[in-house]
C-alpha cells in the first residue's frame, strides 16, 4: 500500500501537536497505545491526534518506521470546530508519540483500545 491522498498534496509540519505521553501523565485513563501497536499501523488506519485542546482523527496515508521511531503523514478527516493551521483534508506529519488513540481493520469497530491488548 501506498501514498494515496498526500502524494502529491503539501504536507503541513505542525510543532505542537500534542504529545500523548505527558499528557498520559495528567491523564491517565487514556489508555494511549503502546509501541507496538503503533509501530504497526498501515495506510488508513486512523489515529487520534490532538492540537491545542481539540481531538480530531487522520487517516494515516504514508508510514516510516526506523530505528524505534515512527513517523506518519496524513489526511485530517475530523471537521475541526477551532482554528488551525490545518483543516479538513490537509495533509499533515506526525509521529508515535502524538498519537492517542487507533482505528484500525484489525480493531473493526472499537473505537478504543488499551496498551496492553
Amino acid at each position: 500500500m501506498g501514498a494515496k491522498w498526500c502524494e502529491s498534496a503539501p504536507v503541513i509540519i505542525v510543532n505542537d501537536l500534542g504529545n500523548a505521553i505527558d499528557m498520559d501523565k495528567d491523564f491517565p485513563h487514556l489508555d494511549i497505545p503502546n509501541y507496538q501497536q503503533i509501530s504497526a499501523i498501515q495506510p488508513e488506519d486512523w489515529a487520534e491526534l490532538t492540537h491545542q485542546g481539540e481531538r480530531f482523527w487522520v487517516a494515516v496515508d504514508i508510514v516510516n518506521i526506523t530505528d524505534g521511531h515512527c513517523e506518519f503523514v496524513g489526511q485530517v478527516k475530523s471537521v475541526l470546530k477551532y482554528s488551525h493551521p490545518f483543516t479538513t483534508e490537509d495533509c499533515i506529519a506526525f509521529e508515535g508519540t502524538n498519537i492517542l488513540n487507533i482505528y484500525g481493520r484489525e480493531w473493526k469497530n472499537a473505537a478504543r483500545i488499551t496498551p496492553n491488548e
